[in-house]
């Protein structure tokens, strides 16, 4: 037995497939199969259920898994504490917000790359459906996201900064230079993130609290896709103000003023409350420190 063998039955388990679980370990599905086999006949035991097409642990498998868990773990502690940085060969799995993944996520993949030149960064950008999930089944390490103070059971939320986000258009409305009312609102063409974005949601309770129907609105599941409809003129969005900033100073975007001002919205990492590994822990420094660095603060306000 050993721990590339209990990596793979890890990985096997958490992601339900022999696929998955190869390009999750730069490999091919006839190795991940032959190391399973040869796990199982050295336990001589059956930890893989086969039958269904969605891969599962046996139960005698499922005894297994936090043991293969917990040495992984341990493994990736010995070389973060005691081995050479680039001798640590892992995969961190990263997912990012639309808006991350424009502005400081280059410089944390690249911190990275320079500090830790075997470990592997996969990312998933725009996260659609239930994200939390992706933590709790172990498919994501480490979420960068805004987040609206509600934090499931399981996870953690580390607070990293806030940012602005205003209404939007383009001049062509004429809907700048003035307070709109609720009335007006109303009957503007609104373009908001789809509703399973955080962002969404607080500007849906926005809406509510102020008893603003929307007449009309679309929703994209696209931050840069909405400002493209707003600058052809063909509706109002809420955008993040200092990514916006060289649109409104070049005149393609106004920004629009409110009888009531639009809370900040935060961004945090989200990561599992327990077991977290250690190479997480080191990318979660990583952007504590670009989060608080003096070259990003136009993008970030200190919380």
């Amino acid at each position: 037995m050993n721990l590339r063998q209990l990596e793979t039955f890890r990985d096997v388990v958490q992601l339900a497939s022999f696929t998955k679980a190869a390009g999750r370990l730069n490999s091919t599905q006839s190795t991940i199969s032959m190391r399973i086999s040869d796990l199982e006949n050295e336990l001589g035991v059956q930890l893989l259920d086969r039958s269904q097409r969605r891969i599962e642990a046996t139960p005698i498998g499922r005894r297994l898994l936090p043991y293969a868990v917990e040495m992984c773990r341990l493994r990736e502690e010995l070389f973060a504490e005691i081995g050479r940085a680039d001798k640590l060969a892992a995969t961190i799995r990263l997912g990012v917000a639309e808006l991350v993944a424009l502005t400081w996520l280059p410089d944390l993949v690249a911190k990275i790359n320079e500090d830790y030149p075997n470990v592997e960064v996969d990312l998933e950008v725009g996260l659609t459906g239930d994200y939390f999930k992706k933590i709790l089944n172990r498919e994501s390490d480490l979420l960068f996201l805004a987040t609206d103070g509600t934090c499931p059971s399981g996870l953690v939320y580390d607070p990293l900064y806030k940012i602005d986000f205003q209404y939007m258009a383009s001049p062509s409305l004429n809907l700048h230079g003035r307070k709109l009312g609720s009335d007006e609102l109303e009957q503007c063409h609104m373009i908001s993130l789809a509703p399973s974005s955080t962002v969404a949601g607080i500007e849906d309770k926005w809406l509510r609290q102020n008893s603003i129907d929307a007449k009309k609105m679309t929703r994209s599941n696209s931050m840069e896709a909405s400002a493209r409809l707003v600058r052809s003129g063909l509706g109002m969005s809420l955008l993040p103000v200092s990514h916006y900033a060289k649109d409104i100073a070049e005149g393609r975007l106004v920004t629009l003023e409110t009888m009531n001002a639009m809370p900040r919205v935060q961004f945090s990492a989200i990561h599992s409350e327990s077991d977290v590994a250690p190479l997480t822990r080191i990318v979660l420094n990583y952007a504590r420190q670009l989060a608080s660095n003096s070259e990003f603060s136009r993008i970030w306000a200190d919380i």
